[in-house]
């Protein structure tokens, strides 16, 4: 059985974050009997020799890097897919629009983070502290912003959990999360 990583950037484990799970997985798969490979978006440090890369580096969603992808999976026989780009709705997306029909291939995504952790860490309040430090701390705009984020990446969530065969979260608390995003 052949297992593809797909990750918007290299899998160099000294990295840390996502490369580093990434690594460990793929060395057990491979302890165990598995081929492993990885696909990227962007090309940077040095990779092993099982490491491709999307030939358009300007343009993810190009037919070219569409083609180049399904070649891959089915030249090295893919069965499984795991998406470590879970939280990101392009590079989500990506892996989604590929035509795998004729291909028996399953798509396994991964939430590496909180689904909410840009509306929680409030990344602008540390960069500015004294102009958002009130604005950020209003209930009411707190809602406000959740409320934007939900508009903006419900449909991402709903459609990752949908077309994946399934979705791990690294963390209890993740899980819970993904049910603010479900429909009722």
């Amino acid at each position: 059985m052949s297992i593809l990583f797909w990750y918007y950037k290299p899998i160099i484990s000294t990295n840390g974050g996502v490369e580093r799970v990434t690594d460990v997985l793929a060395t057990y798969f491979k302890d165990n009997g598995y081929r492993v490979f990885f696909l990227s978006f962007e090309k940077m440090g040095m990779c092993s020799d099982c490491h491709y890369f999307l030939p358009n580096s300007e343009d993810l969603m190009s037919v070219e890097n569409l083609r180049y992808a399904e070649n891959l999976i089915f030249n090295k026989r893919i069965s499984i897919i795991i998406n470590q780009n879970g939280l990101s709705p392009l590079f989500s997306k990506f892996i989604f629009t590929l035509h795998l029909d004729k291909i028996p291939v399953k798509i396994i995504s991964v939430i590496h983070n909180s689904l909410l952790s840009p509306i929680k860490n409030y990344a602008i309040v540390h960069s500015y502290p004294l102009l958002f430090q009130k604005i950020f701390s209003n209930v009411f705009f707190q809602f406000l912003l959740l409320k934007l984020y939900y508009l903006k990446y419900s449909k991402h969530f709903q459609y990752l959990f949908k077309k994946s065969e399934c979705t791990l979260f690294l963390s209890p608390s993740y899980l819970n999360e993904a049910v603010f995003f479900q429909k009722y």
